[in-house]
């Protein structure tokens, strides 16, 4: 119980995996589901990988590029726009995906009137690019 770190390898990445059970995880809940908490990170020679639950972060690490994020259409075009693929920083937040899957996770009732407000969202990108000296962000808020 408490807070637990395990490392394990996935092609040849260390893969730190910080795990939060509470004491009592029989009972414990939050929004009808355990309330156990792992985050996964690894670090490459050229990405960062971030990631919550257990397997998120080696699954990212074992795709194959063709089923990589740079292969979907949305994301790729949304770097597009923001100046392209050669940056010093990307982020990327697909909102429609993360209201989906908290919708399936808490039931609709929980979301209530947010809903109007959430549905239209669809992706958050942030692109830095570096020109000589200057760092130069772009940021956008896609809706649907």
């Amino acid at each position: 119980m408490g807070v637990s770190v395990d490392e394990h390898e996935v092609q040849g990445t260390s893969v730190t995996t910080i795990r939060w059970e509470p004491p009592d995880a029989e009972g414990a809940q939050m929004f009808g589901m355990p309330a156990t908490l792992a985050v996964q990170y690894a670090v490459t020679d050229d990405r960062v990988l971030v990631g919550v639950g257990d397997d998120f972060v080696t699954r990212a690490l074992g795709l194959d590029s063709a089923d990589s994020l740079a292969a979907a259409q949305r994301f790729s075009s949304a770097v597009d726009e923001m100046g392209g693929a050669e940056s010093a920083s990307l982020t990327w937040l697909d909102l429609a995906g993360t209201y989906a899957a908290v919708e399936e996770a808490v039931g609709p009732e929980m979301l209530g009137e947010m809903e109007a407000w959430i549905a239209p969202l669809d992706q958050l990108i942030s692109v830095t690019r570096r020109d000589g000296d200057l760092l130069i962000q772009r940021a956008a808020l896609l809706v649907d």
